[in-house]
């Protein structure tokens, strides 16, 4: 049986270590970004009611109000993704333009010319696509996370998850039908 060689889908000659290293670090702080920022606004969710997950209800003057909608509290906290993409679209444009241009005659000879940007986009499209899936991942752990967290006397009713209003950003997160300073 044949060994899988990543390499033959990458620009010979060039490390892969340069582009997903960057990349990956960058990954990483968009999902503890966009966690955080999740979390954050459950937190001032559970302050504007006047409940909190450690020691319970601190007024119960306010009772008549029910926990934001998840995807209301969700909205906009993805939108770091489009990011992500961005730089891949861009590393994608840089490798394809830098064979086209500076082509030594190793590569010519090595690689065909439709297959030129094969080799620059595969990986990074599927790169791309892999944070995605694991952006999806992590809000149905989210979703599981409010659900197990939020009690059930303010539990809005449920609704289901739509994870690409997670993706956009619509703007500054508000809280309706009351308001309060943050």
């Amino acid at each position: 049986m044949k060994k899988f060689d990543i390499h033959r889908w990458w620009i010979p000659g060039k490390s892969m270590t340069v582009v997903f290293v960057p990349l990956g670090i960058w990954t990483f702080v968009y999902f503890i970004a966009s966690v955080s920022r999740f979390l954050t606004r459950m937190d001032l969710s559970f302050n504007s009611i006047g409940w909190s997950p450690v020691y319970g209800w601190r007024d119960f003057s306010v009772l008549t109000h029910d926990m934001p909608q998840f995807n209301h509290i969700m909205s906009g906290c993805f939108s770091g993704y489009w990011l992500v993409l961005l730089i891949c679209v861009l590393l994608i444009l840089e490798r394809y333009l830098w064979l086209r241009r500076d082509r030594s005659i190793y590569i010519m000879n090595r690689i065909p010319a439709a297959e030129t940007f094969r080799r620059c986009a595969l990986l990074l499209l599927i790169y791309a696509a892999a944070v995605l899936v694991l952006t999806l991942i992590v809000i149905v752990l989210l979703k599981a996370r409010y659900m197990a967290v939020v009690p059930e006397e303010i539990m809005p009713p449920d609704e289901p998850i739509r994870p690409f209003d997670a993706l956009l950003f619509k703007g500054r997160f508000n809280f309706e039908p009351w308001d309060f300073n943050v």
